[in-house]
């Protein structure tokens, strides 16, 4: 028998922060906007739901953390908001980086460190008057990092880098 992913498991330890950062998640819309998930209909949201709760259904390993609440909604944008295809996408590329949401977070903890280090060789003064007012890499780094950069720049601007990288690549092959 198959089983549905998409199905709302009564055993689910993370269905409560699911419908909790559902709240706090930012979509682009169509014209390129930013907004946050009261300014999108239902149906939408309903979609977001449910993929992040079948991602979390899928990878127990990972489960659900915040900050994936904003890709699945940048996923779902890109896909035209197809459950499946979003989803697909998410077991992608969450898989290759579940060091930023699993225990400890080992992936994001070694990336912290090397973008402090280039922060540091970059801009020695900004670092400073950052440690000197004690601003915590969570407050802003940290999400950057762990939500893909999704909840900074625009659907176009992360798409044109995308396709950047995808290019580079492909050149570089």
């Amino acid at each position: 028998a198959k089983i549905n992913l998409f199905c709302k498991a009564e055993n689910n330890n993370d269905l409560k922060q699911i419908y909790k950062d559902i709240n706090r998640t930012f979509i682009i819309n169509e014209s390129d906007d930013v907004t946050t998930i009261d300014q999108i209909d239902d149906e939408k949201i309903n979609k977001l739901k449910n993929v992040l709760i079948a991602f979390s259904n899928y990878n127990s390993e990972i489960g659900y953390t915040q900050g994936m609440n904003n890709i699945i909604g940048f996923l779902l944008k890109v896909t035209k908001f197809d459950e499946k295809k979003a989803f697909d996408l998410a077991v992608l590329i969450l898989d290759k980086i579940k060091g930023y949401f699993i225990k400890d977070f080992p992936l994001l903890k070694a990336n912290l460190i090397k973008f402090n280090n280039e922060f540091i060789r970059r801009n020695n003064k900004l670092y400073n008057h950052f440690k000197e007012h004690e601003i915590p890499d969570e407050l802003w780094i940290s999400k950057w990092l762990q939500t893909l950069f999704t909840i900074n720049f625009s659907f176009n601007e992360i798409n044109r880098r995308s396709e950047e990288r995808r290019v580079g690549k492909e050149c570089r092959s």
